[in-house]
């Protein structure tokens, strides 16, 4: 099956699985997440990829959707 989606970047996997570099969607459903090398396996032609740019996925559980947010950085004062 390949992902209509791919996003690459800081994925957030929850407080016990950390992050990963990246996710892959097929309509609405998340296919696979882990390393880019792992997620490879599922991209085509049609995939469209985006690269998060410093912004971390969050992808719901019970919603179809995933959220970007910005990263926050403190710089020592």
């Amino acid at each position: 099956m390949i992902a209509d989606l791919v996003l690459e970047g800081r994925v957030f996997r929850g407080l016990a699985g950390g992050f990963a570099e990246a996710v892959a969607v097929k309509d609405g459903h998340i296919l696979a997440v882990g390393s880019s090398d792992q997620v490879a396996n599922v991209i085509g032609a049609g995939t469209r990829r985006i690269a998060l740019g410093g912004r971390v996925a969050i992808p719901p559980s019970t919603r179809r959707i995933c959220t970007c947010w910005p990263m926050a950085s403190a710089s020592p004062r």
